[in-house]
């Protein structure tokens, strides 16, 4: 009995850590997917839910169902589908007037500690950063925009389905 609970522990362990590891994990993506495959974080994805009208339906998920074990702070989850694949999920700070989300760091901090130096402070910040992993590419921005609003995200894509970052409606 003593030997079944040691290895229910280490099964119950063991499937506890592979979700909590894969908890806000851009790479993890399958960019060029089925939709099915996000409906982890966006829910079913029908047929039906698909705008013909456009070329990419965006579809919108709370922080909680992609990133459980990380804070990133006022935030929301965008999934970008285009041919019934999934072409980008983008994680993406909800600023207030004051860009008071943006001047926490938090979805900063979460990019230099997962994909490198970001180099934000420099004169030469062109707005945006992009790291090539694999077939994946990772979009980092933060821009202000006329009126002063920061306007900041990371998206995970490839150079193949990166024009659903572009083609949103």
């Amino acid at each position: 009995m003593k030997k079944l609970k040691i290895i229910f522990f280490f099964l119950f362990f063991n499937v506890f850590m592979v979700k909590t590891t894969q908890a806000c994990d851009l790479l993890s993506i399958n960019i060029g997917g089925n939709k099915s495959s996000v409906q982890n974080i966006f829910g079913t994805i029908d047929d039906e839910d698909i705008n013909e009208d456009y070329n990419v339906t965006q579809f919108s998920s709370p922080p909680e169902a992609f990133c459980t074990s990380i804070d990133l702070g006022n935030v929301t989850i965008k999934g970008y589908i285009i041919d019934n694949k999934v072409g980008a999920v983008e994680i993406e700070v909800m600023n207030g007037p004051e860009n008071e989300e943006s001047k926490k760091g938090l979805v900063r901090s979460y990019v230099e500690s997962n994909f490198g130096n970001i180099g934000l402070d420099s004169k030469e910040w062109p707005g945006y950063k992009i790291w090539n992993i694999g077939n994946k590419q990772i979009f980092y921005y933060n821009m202000k925009d006329n009126f002063g609003k920061t306007q900041e995200g990371v998206a995970v894509t490839s150079a193949q389905y990166y024009r659903a970052l572009v083609d949103d409606e």
